[in-house]
């Protein structure tokens, strides 16, 4: 009896952490975000995403993968497996929305902005960096 108890406590254990894991998104996470340019072409930037989870709050800075440079983010929220943020680009002076989904390892979803006047939607798409 003690020995089943045991294990049932320790398989208990075992998934509370997996669960409590699985619900920070904080790390460093590497990614791709691909604009279709109209003319049927595709623009991709790789990225960088560093966010920090703490007391509630999430934030962090993205960047392009090449570049030393990162912005910060701001106005983010995680709610259930939802992330959102929104980060300004600064070269093109313009700020995005980032609209993503976490699955597991994963986090996918969209940018959307406007830059000079022209609307951007991008496919987005990170993996977290072991």
């Amino acid at each position: 009896m003690y020995k089943a108890s045991k294990s049932i406590f320790t398989l208990f254990f075992a998934i509370a952490i997996l669960l409590a894991q699985s619900g920070s998104v904080a790390g460093k996470w590497a990614g791709l975000i691909e604009i279709d340019d109209g003319s049927g072409s595709k623009i991709e930037t790789n990225v960088e995403l560093d966010l920090e989870q703490k007391d509630g709050k999430l934030t962090g800075k993205i960047g392009r993968s090449d570049d030393a440079e990162r912005v910060e983010i701001k106005n983010a929220k995680i709610e259930g497996d939802k992330v959102t943020f929104d980060a300004s680009s600064v070269e093109a002076m313009a700020s995005m929305k980032f609209y993503l989904t976490v699955e597991g390892e994963r986090m996918q979803g969209e940018m959307k902005g406007d830059a000079e006047g022209t609307d951007i939607v991008a496919k987005v798409s990170f993996s977290r960096v072991r």
